[in-house]
Formats: structure tokens, C-alpha cells, sequence
């Protein structure tokens, strides 16, 4: 009833002088101006358009006979605007850590996801570890069979080509489906093989 008992006395008027004053408060510094400061009640006086005296006035009466705002050493401050900013801090505290939160569930869920879904595996067994991105991509494309089928083979694929710099780049690997393709071993022929040829298959050979 506080405002309700001012506007009985000051009008409509009075609401604007108390809304502007509750204004002033709420961008100063602390949220309290000091109104024995030099220049500071003419300055409120005028933002107010009026008179330095019904200025001083109107601000003792919110004091002394509404409670709408408190003055200690000259300074005057608001309880109401003290606790609205409150209010508004801890709404904003709260909606950062609930922002924070579905953060860092996302983050959480999208490691999950590249933990679960094989691609680590792949990643550190080929061994080959160039064009990351989009050979992510690419794996995120294949189905769990398919993916069970290449882990399964690139161990007999790095066996018959264990010089690194030979081995098919992993993009390349996975766009081609590379894991279907027949392992040729080479050096299969042994020496024994060839001190058993005859001089028809020696000769056969080289046609």
C-alpha cells in the first residue's frame, strides 16, 4: 500500500517522480546515490522536472512517511530495487547453470556416442591417422555389420601391407569398402618352389 499511499498524496506525478528515482537507483553505483553530494539533487531535481526543494521533499516523505525508500548518511537506496535485482541475479545464476548443465550433457552424450560407436577402435587399429574428419564421417555412414566387418579385417590388411606409407589413406578405406576386397599375400612362391620347377614352368613364367 506503500505506492498506493504516496500517489494519494503526490498524484500521478508522484509516480513518475518515484519511478524515475527507482531508475536512477538502478544504474547507479551500489544501487544508492547520495543526495548531499555536490550537484546530485539538481541533477535529480531535473530528471524528475522540477524544483530542487519538491525534489528533497518528495524523497524525505518516501522515506519518513511511505517506506518506499531508505536514506542513511545521506545516501538513499531502495528495498525494493535491492531485492528485484536479487531476484533477477539469481533467475540469471540459475539459468546459467541449467545452461551449463544441458552443455555439458550434450558434450557427455556426443563423446558416448564417438566412444560407442566404434570409431576409436578404428581409428587407433589403422593406425594411419590422416584425414580424421572425414573418415568420421564416412564410419558414421556404415552400419554395425559393416563396421564389425572392416575392424575385423584390417588386421590381415596391415599384414600384408605393413609399410605405412603404402596403406590406402582411412577416407579412401572406407569410402571403397576396402574390407571386401581379397588380400593377395606376396612372396607367396618359396625358394623350395622354385628349385622344384621344371624348365617348362621356369620358361612358362616369363611368356
Amino acid at each position: 500500500m506503500s505506492v498506493e499511499s504516496m500517489m494519494s498524496v503526490y498524484g500521478a506525478e508522484g509516480y513518475g517522480f518515484y519511478y524515475i528515482i527507482l531508475e536512477s537507483l538502478c544504474v547507479a553505483e551500489g544501487n544508492t546515490i547520495n543526495i548531499e553530494g555536490k550537484g546530485i539533487l539538481p541533477a535529480i531535481a531535473k530528471r524528475m522536472q522540477t524544483d530542487v526543494e519538491t525534489a528533497k521533499t518528495f524523497i524525505s516523505d518516501c522515506s519518513e512517511e511511505f517506506g518506499l525508500l531508505t536514506i542513511t548518511d545521506g545516501y538513499i537506496e531502495s528495498q525494493y530495487i535491492k531485492e528485484s535485482l536479487d531476484a533477477a541475479n539469481k533467475r540469471k545464476e540459475t539459468a546459467k547453470k541449467g545452461a551449463d548443465a544441458r552443455w555439458s550433457k550434450k558434450t557427455t552424450e556426443e563423446n558416448v556416442k564417438v566412444e560407442d560407436n566404434g570409431f576409436e577402435e578404428f581409428w587407433e587399429l589403422y593406425d594411419k591417422k590422416v584425414g580424421r574428419a572425414k573418415a568420421y564421417s564416412l564410419w558414421l555412414k556404415l552400419s554395425k555389420t559393416k563396421r564389425e566387418d572392416c575392424i575385423g579385417y584390417i588386421p590381415k590388411y596391415k599384414k600384408s601391407q605393413p609399410d605405412i606409407q603404402y596403406r590406402k589413406h582411412p577416407e579412401t578405406f572406407l569410402r571403397n569398402e576396402s574390407w571386401n576386397d581379397e588380400i593377395y599375400k606376396s612372396g607367396t612362391q618359396t625358394t623350395q618352389d622354385i628349385k622344384n620347377a621344371s624348365a617348362e614352368d621356369v620358361t612358362k613364367a616369363f611368356m
